[in-house]
């Protein structure tokens, strides 16, 4: 069972995942100016950083890093749609590819 004072050793790990998953989440609307592919790759990048914190936090505290994937839908929802859209485009679904 996991106590207060457990959670409290992964609060730093925790703030600084949801800080990186919340930048992956908003930098293309902040880059909207850059273009797509520009605000794509920045987002892959904090959601590459964010994998990083949260596979170092998993091997250093174990079960409790798990609380670190609360930003994953966060982190990883532009990665998710560019495969989802790029996989549409790929099996010929014209709504999708513009």
């Amino acid at each position: 069972m996991l106590s207060l004072g457990s959670l409290r050793e992964v609060r730093a790990p925790l703030v600084l995942s949801l800080v990186v998953a919340a930048a992956a989440l908003v930098s293309p609307w902040l880059l909207s100016n850059a273009g797509f592919v520009a605000s794509l790759k920045v987002s892959a990048l904090f959601a590459a950083i964010w994998g990083a914190v949260v596979l170092l936090t998993l091997i250093h505290f174990r079960k409790r890093g798990l609380w670190l994937l609360l930003g994953a839908p966060l982190a990883l929802y532009w990665s998710l749609v560019f495969v989802w859209v790029a996989w549409n485009c790929a099996h010929d679904l014209k709504a999708f590819c513009g």
